[in-house]
């Protein structure tokens, strides 16, 4: 989604929820939208660079805004399943871009990968059994190759 329109939503959304358009929102908003649209990211990372820059934003604002652009559609979650206590890693919301995501269980790393396949075959698949889909997200779970090495190479050490 493109900034412009990602903008003209949010502020829709915003009006016709009754919520309050905010300097803080849209801080949080162009802060988001200045990555690359592809890169994934986590709250506290957004808290951390929001600290860094000349405005100030609480924590509690950024949380919060986050849960309203999710809602709004403007960006979707991901729960990290690896960690102990799982974060969410949010992602600007492509139309429809035919890409999904390899998350390793180990480190978290997320890779994305693009298959412009992927949307044509759940077309199908949609159609076959009269379903609307309203949110697609390809996720495969497993071990980067960094961590393969690290878990076979413990292994040979333990032979030994």
């Amino acid at each position: 989604m493109n900034k412009k329109i990602a903008k003209g939503h949010l502020l829709s959304y915003l009006r016709s929820h009754k919520k309050n358009i905010s300097i803080e929102r849209f801080i949080i908003f162009d802060t988001i939208f200045q990555q690359s649209s592809r890169l994934h990211f986590k709250a506290e990372e957004l808290v951390a660079t929001l600290r860094r820059g000349p405005q100030s934003v609480s924590r509690a604002t950024v949380y919060r805004t986050l849960k309203i652009f999710e809602e709004a559609g403007i960006i979707r979650s991901m729960p990290d399943s690896y960690e102990a206590k799982p974060q969410k890693s949010y992602e600007i919301i492509e139309q429809e871009d035919g890409h999904g995501h390899l998350i390793c269980r180990h480190c978290g790393r997320i890779t994305e990968y693009h298959c412009a396949e992927i949307i044509k075959h759940q077309n199908i698949i949609c159609r076959q059994h009269n379903f609307r889909p309203d949110k697609r997200i390809e996720q495969i779970y497993g071990s980067c190759s960094y961590c393969q090495r690290k878990l076979k190479n413990k292994l040979s050490e333990e032979k030994t």
